[in-house]
């Protein structure tokens, strides 16, 4: 069996994108239990189709350009799902909205670039 994301990244990072566009499918439902763990435990999680329950460690960054409060009025989101993170969201403006952002972001990218290559 292959393993998935949250089995690859025990100790690591998942980055969700466009998390919203999940609806209210089951993994809204398996991300709660993973989110849904105690300070300094690990969340859980099953394998489709598995039997028993397995820990990680991952920690879950998700992303939405989306209204949160158009999604859960509308009953795209569950309520519980956003409460479970509600106190760590970070609000950014698109980058368009943050020019001076743009000359670091920029540098940063060219000097990972410029050290990709034999000068």
């Amino acid at each position: 069996m292959v393993p998935g994301i949250l089995e690859t990244n025990v100790d690591g990072a998942v980055f969700l994108d466009d998390f919203d566009a999940a609806g209210l499918s089951a993994l809204q439902r398996a991300l709660l239990r993973v989110i849904g763990a105690d300070c300094g435990k690990p969340g859980t999680f099953s394998r489709l189709g598995g039997i028993g329950e397995l820990p990680t460690n991952t920690w879950l960054i998700f992303a939405t350009n989306a209204d949160i409060a158009d999604k859960i009025g509308n009953g795209e989101i569950r309520p519980d799902f956003i409460y479970r993170f509600e106190e760590r969201v970070l609000h950014l403006l698109p980058l368009g909205e943050r020019p001076a952002d743009i000359p670091p972001i920029a540098r940063r990218l060219w000097e990972s670039i410029w050290h990709g290559y034999d000068r």
